[in-house]
């Protein structure tokens, strides 16, 4: 019987262009390590700290291996030192040599595409055994949102699954699966015929990856590449990416347990300690909103403007002015942003009430204009002091207005009343941690916990999924893509076909 129905070829990338930390991602040699607890077949490796312990460990397996740089982020293997050294992966024939190459490693920042622009510390390294390896198979299980279920990905050839899907979109392949059934025969059989592999050996691998992707919620598990031996033909996991949902923490404690902060950005860490959400991004119009669904609506609806968001921040349902002060603090913490948008909708926390609070903290922000709407209970009293208030804010009832405005501001040179000084005095009396200052961030930077090398399938589907290069996001967000007429967007409407899907509900955007 044919199985061609199970494919659906994929036709597009998942961009992680913006996500909220709303994943744990964890580095290689921990996500090997649990993999190998449930019994999936992983390369012998050992985590070092020092070059004596690479040598150590080299000495162990005959000095061949493969020096790995824990970092959570991609691209490894093309990176860079800050002293210069090239590689963050490396074959190495000795211990004599595994020595010298980690001592090159170990203390330094590894720059890479998915790296913010100061890199990240290696203070550790995944001394692993070299293989022979005679085929190389990328191979994924993550959530479809779409479709409300996991679905497993794979294609011919581990590296940059990107540019395959682009080249030849029938070349990486997707199979729904349900969580009761898993991995069943039927998509092991298919699977094999395409891809040519043993089945016992196929087998031995889905059916517990899928139990470790079930059992510990996982939202990616990626194996890249998963090899095949020359010497055995066993099919091995060389290379994990995994990614846990973080409405599981209390559930998965042990796992989260392993959360290593040092990957991360002290801005977002900053953010966390006051319940807010910060995620950077390439832009330089500061955007302060209530909720993950807004918050993305408001960045897509900027970009369809032809603006550009410097942030994703979400401050829940807090709305005092301690909580103002502070979110205008970190998302003045970044030199780019000259404008600050604020689009929050007041349900239970009345508008006038937020009103209240964005006065008292805008006052604390001279020479930085911020653009108000507000949509809720009490909005049009709340609009009326904002537009009272004497201070450069700007109140704007509806959406796309809103959005035109910020992104009107944040073109102009200089803002209406305000200097260069008095942008710069701004910052420099927003009392912000000065650690969290920064200048330019790669886009790619942002928490997307999707690899980056994770590939969709529906080209007018955007998947915002923390990646990550250091940590997380456990509940992707899906939005489909945007008409091109602005005149869509009005209110909470950005089109029609505009959805959210946050921890499981689904509504309007």
């Amino acid at each position: 019987m044919p199985r061609a129905s199970l494919w659906h070829p994929s036709k597009a990338l998942i961009k992680s262009t913006l996500g909220q930390r709303r994943c744990l991602s964890i580095h290689e040699y921990q996500a090997q390590h649990l993999l190998a607890q449930y019994q999936v077949p992983v390369p012998r490796g050992w985590l070092a700290t020092t070059p004596a312990e690479v040598a150590q460990y080299l000495d162990e397996i005959g000095g061949r291996g493969v020096i790995k740089s824990q970092v959570l982020a991609g691209g490894r293997g093309l990176g860079s030192f800050g002293n210069g050294f090239k590689g963050g992966v490396r074959v190495v024939a000795s211990s004599d040599e595994g020595r010298d190459i980690s001592s090159k490693m170990l203390g330094q920042r590894l720059f890479t595409k998915q790296t913010p622009p100061e890199g990240l510390p290696v203070d550790k390294v995944y001394v692993v055994e070299q293989l022979n390896i005679t085929h190389e198979f990328y191979l994924a299980i993550t959530t479809d949102r779409s479709n409300g279920c996991p679905v497993l990905i794979m294609s011919q050839g581990g590296g940059g699954v990107e540019e395959l899907a682009a080249k030849d979109p029938n070349a990486v392949f997707k199979v729904p699966l349900q969580y009761s059934a898993g991995v069943t025969e039927e998509t092991t059989h298919a699977l094999c015929d395409r891809f040519a592999l043993d089945r016992g050996q196929l087998t031995a691998i889905l059916q517990p990856l899928f139990t470790f992707f079930k059992e510990c919620d996982a939202t990616l598990v990626e194996i890249n590449p998963l090899i095949r031996e020359s010497d055995s033909g066993r099919l091995i996991c060389a290379d994990s990416k995994v990614s846990i949902d973080n409405a599981a923490s209390g559930r998965q404690s042990q796992i989260f347990s392993l959360r290593d902060k040092s990957q991360e950005m002290a801005v977002e860490l900053e953010a966390e300690k006051h319940g807010l959400v910060y995620i950077q991004l390439e832009g330089n119009i500061g955007c302060l909103v209530n909720g993950a669904g807004l918050a993305m609506a408001t960045n897509d609806a900027v970009a369809t403007y032809g603006g550009s968001c410097a942030n994703f921040l979400d401050g829940g349902g807090q709305a005092t002015k301690e909580t103002m002060v502070k979110a205008f603090e970190l998302i003045l913490s970044d030199n780019r942003v000259n404008t600050i948008l604020v689009n929050i909708f007041g349900g239970i926390t009345r508008c006038d009430m937020i009103a209240e609070s964005i006065i008292a903290a805008a006052q604390n922000f001279h020479g930085i204009p911020i653009v108000v709407r507000l949509q809720g209970t009490n909005s049009a009293e709340g609009q009326k002091m904002i537009a009272e208030s004497g201070l450069q804010l700007f109140a704007e009832d509806e959406f796309g207005s809103a959005v035109k405005k910020a992104i009107e501001l944040a073109g102009s040179s200089l803002h209406p009343g305000a200097s260069t000084s008095n942008a710069t005095a701004a910052r420099a009396g927003s009392n912000g941690p000065s650690n969290l200052r920064s200048t330019t961030v790669n886009q790619q930077s942002a928490r997307t916990c999707s690899s980056s090398s994770l590939q969709h399938l529906n080209q007018k589907t955007l998947y915002a999924q923390s990646n990550s290069r250091r940590g997380m996001a456990t509940t992707t967000a899906r939005y489909a893509s945007q008409s091109s007429n602005p005149s869509t967007i009005s209110n909470l409407n950005i089109g029609q076909d505009t959805k959210v899907i946050y921890q499981g509900f689904t509504g309007k955007a």
